[in-house]
């Protein structure tokens, strides 16, 4: 978040990002680490333009049944409109209430199977976008954890920047540059996962 941040010149130390996501309810540790969602709260705080683009695969269960006991493919506004009449109950779990409290907060969300091409435009619209990638598959390391990385506007693409790729040296000595090999050729034509876009308010 905060390189995302820092490419429009807004300057913050992590302190601050879970200070304020503190102030906002959510308690972050490096055990809990952090969703997208939040971060999508930190930009909405920072007076951002805020998108969230979610696949459906990565919803709540509890926010893809129509209420008959069946699984549906609910449109944006009938997702919206579940979540903002979620019970106490529902919204004990961090991941539903940070989509909650995200939407309710203003925040835009679209629902729907999201590609590279999606990136790419929000990229040529002058957003810079967060999302996620899985270390086995984006690393080809053993181990499996979610990262987020940040891409930013290119003439005929994007570019990554990612937060680790100094800190994966360190902490894998042996095989940490081959990781970031991999990473540097990963094939985004498999990738499908949360956008989350940041764009300053224009005017």
């Amino acid at each position: 978040m905060r390189m995302a941040l820092r490419y429009f010149g807004t300057e913050i130390r992590e302190k601050q990002l879970v200070r304020v996501l503190k102030d906002l309810g959510f308690f972050v540790t490096p055990r809990t680490g952090v969703y997208a969602s939040e971060l999508g709260l930190i930009g909405l705080r920072f007076g951002y333009n805020v998108r969230l683009e979610v696949p459906p695969t990565a919803l709540p269960n509890v926010l893809m049944w129509n209420g008959r006991g069946r699984a549906d493919m609910p449109d944006d506004s009938v997702i919206r409109q579940r979540l903002l009449s979620m019970d106490s109950r529902v919204l004990s779990k961090r991941v539903v209430r940070g989509l909650y409290s995200y939407v309710r907060a203003g925040g835009e969300m679209l629902v729907h199977e999201t590609r590279a091409s999606d990136i790419c435009k929000s990229t040529h619209q002058g957003a810079v976008v967060i999302l996620k990638v899985v270390s086995s598959e984006y690393y080809r390391c053993y181990e499996r954890w979610k990262h987020f990385l940040v891409a930013v506007p290119r003439r005929d693409s994007f570019t990554i920047l990612d937060s680790y790729s100094e800190g994966i040296r360190k902490d894998y000595p042996v095989r940490g540059e081959s990781y970031i090999d991999f990473a540097r050729n990963y094939d985004w034509s498999e990738w499908h996962d949360m956008i989350l876009s940041l764009k300053p308010v224009s005017g």
